[in-house]
């Protein structure tokens, strides 16, 4: 199974285990997947594209408690705000996302 089948199955159990049984929203599952990204970054790429899923198959509109750094990384990937911000094309914000994640 490759890397992006895996995704979809991991994708398939968050939406029947958490999301459809209605212990989480969708918004919150984003919210956590991206605020995992500091601590465990080799797995970056995977988990905003699992956020990208989630957010594509429920429409979510905002989401707000995620770390301006992945939230950056999300933008910078898909070029979808998930918050209000002013600007997050910052040039301070993309050095500091580029050397360290790229």
């Amino acid at each position: 199974m490759d890397k992006e089948e895996e995704l979809k199955e991991i994708y398939k159990m968050i939406k029947t285990e958490l999301i459809e049984s209605k212990k989480y929203p969708p918004k919150k599952i984003i919210e956590g997947i991206l605020n995992i990204i500091p601590y465990n970054n080799r797995y970056t790429k995977s988990y905003l594209s699992l956020a990208k899923l989630i957010y594509d198959g429920y429409h979510v509109k905002e989401v707000r408690k995620v770390r301006l750094t992945s939230n950056f990384l999300f933008y910078k990937e898909y070029g979808i705000k998930l918050g209000k911000f002013d600007d997050l094309g910052n040039n301070r914000i993309s050095y500091f996302t580029w050397n360290k994640y790229q």
